[in-house]
């Protein structure tokens, strides 16, 4: 059963279904009455608005500024925040309705496989965001989307900037999987985007790591979520050739096996031409005259 929603509407949007979201956090699908789009809303808890009002002057721009420079990377994998607000004290972000199943959704029913490719995916997305200088900061599982045509969606781009004005929500988890070294007050960079990524893979495999692919999968969950930074995948880059090689393990043995038969077929027809020029002498050389026993006397 639905938890009741708080309010008819908040601001212009007409709240239609609460959706799951961990801690304080709350998400819900709604209406936007201005133009009939059907968007999700989070409200963010108390801790994440500023005081004295949320959204004080110069806040929401530099939200959504943020959000705009996800959205100039051009990729239909990204899908940053499309407004911000405050309503009854607390600060809430708006993004488009993404059609299909959110990771959270997913966890524990997908294949291995299927998980490492849709987390490779996302690590690809979040490579190429990072070279352009922008970080999520607020990866979960509610906040990845599986679409309708199996390709990962981000959903949320800008709402990291938030959260590292507002450390203590960040530090409880209510709106994002959470490195170490952000629960003293650290803002989000890529190795703790790279630690947030490999929570989201950990929670894919709800009911364990059995079979290969889903060992490799522990591996790498084990690498991504080490507490010491340094420790972990270099950058989001090297995680996502991590994760192609784990979904495809057979790949290297494949091109080392490859290899040696290139090397064995070369070998082959070096002898071949040895024999060849053995068994005819070279032009422009006449053979030894044949000479015959000298006959008894």
């Amino acid at each position: 059963m639905r938890s009741p929603l708080p309010a008819v509407a908040i601001l212009h949007y007409r709240l239609a279904e609460r959706l799951a979201c961990g801690g304080d956090a709350e998400r819900y699908r709604a209406i936007d009455v201005r133009d009939g789009g059907e968007v999700e809303l989070e409200l963010l808890p108390p801790a994440a608005s500023p005081e004295p009002e949320p959204g004080a002057p110069g806040e929401p721009a530099r939200w959504l500024g943020a959000a705009r420079a996800a959205e100039a990377l051009g990729l239909t994998g990204i899908v940053p925040l499309c407004d911000v607000g405050a309503w009854q004290g607390r600060a809430f972000v708006v993004t488009p309705r993404v059609p299909g199943r959110s990771f959270a959704e997913l966890a524990g029913s997908v294949a291995p496989r299927e998980a490492l490719r849709l987390v490779c995916e996302v690590a690809e997305l979040l490579a190429y965001a990072h070279a352009h200088g922008v970080v999520h900061g607020a990866l979960s599982p509610e906040r990845l989307v599986r679409g309708p045509d199996a390709r990962a969606r981000i959903v949320g781009f800008g709402l990291g900037v938030l959260l590292d004005a507002a450390p203590a929500v960040r530090a409880s988890g209510a709106c994002g999987e959470v490195a170490p070294e952000l629960v003293a007050g650290g803002a989000c960079g890529v190795r703790s985007e790279i630690y947030a990524l490999g929570a989201v893979l950990r929670a894919l495999f709800a009911r364990g790591f059995a079979g290969r692919a889903a060992r490799a999968a522990e591996a790498l969950c084990r690498h991504a979520l080490a507490s010491d930074p340094e420790l972990r995948f270099a950058d989001m880059s090297a995680f996502a050739r991590a994760l192609r090689a784990a979904r495809h393990p057979w790949r290297p043995l494949a091109r080392q096996v490859l290899a040696a038969v290139v090397v064995l077929a070369l070998a082959f027809l070096a002898l071949l031409l040895l024999r060849s020029c053995g068994a005819h002498p070279p032009a422009g050389r006449e053979p030894p005259p044949e000479t015959s026993a000298p006959h008894p006397p």
